[in-house]
């Protein structure tokens, strides 16, 4: 009987221990994949905040090549805008931009140049509708002109500084706990 008893203890202890063998291998598979999925949550994360950040850019270049188009007398899309009443300004004074991104430093460093930007792009238009140009006329477009272009290198320059500062927050979200 003794012989019984212990033969049901160890065929109970070996089932326990293979239990706990298949319990661990599947918490490991859990933790893969766990992690696998934050690593994809991270990622995906990133690629919106870096599509963001082109788009941004895009629609900014977009702008200045309307104005150039309009400055050279060529028709296009150049609609003189605020820099509130822009995508960018819409997206910066109360869309996701705001919401999403003005914890970040660099957040307020963009409404200066972008409004240099728009200010500038103003005086030109007006500039431009004014008809033949004196040598005056034209030095305040080159003028202008270069206030549009340092300002439009600080909005990239912002953007990308922005975009590489919210690509951080993610990475610490996702760090796993330790």
């Amino acid at each position: 009987r003794t012989e019984v008893m212990n033969k049901g203890i160890q065929s109970i202890s070996s089932q326990i221990s293979s239990l706990s063998q298949m319990s661990n291998g599947i918490k490991s598979m859990f933790e893969q994949v766990s992690q696998s999925a934050v690593g994809t949550a991270s990622s995906t994360k990133k690629i919106s905040n870096r599509l963001f950040g082109n788009l941004a850019k895009i629609d900014h270049i977009i702008f200045i090549n309307g104005l150039y188009d309009y400055i050279n007398g060529r028709a296009g899309c150049y609609s003189p805008v605020d820099h509130h009443n822009c995508r960018l300004g819409k997206w910066y004074d109360t869309g996701v931009g705001r919401q999403e991104y003005s914890t970040m430093p660099s957040f307020n460093k963009l409404e200066k140049p972008h409004q240099t930007v728009h200010s500038c792009a103003a005086d030109l238009a007006e500039l431009q509708l004014e008809g033949e140009m004196d040598e005056e006329t034209l030095q305040k477009v080159k003028s202008k002109l270069e206030n549009v272009h340092d300002a439009s290198d600080t909005i990239c320059k912002d953007l990308d500084a922005l975009i590489k500062e919210k690509d951080n927050e993610i990475e610490r979200y996702y760090q796993p706990a330790h």
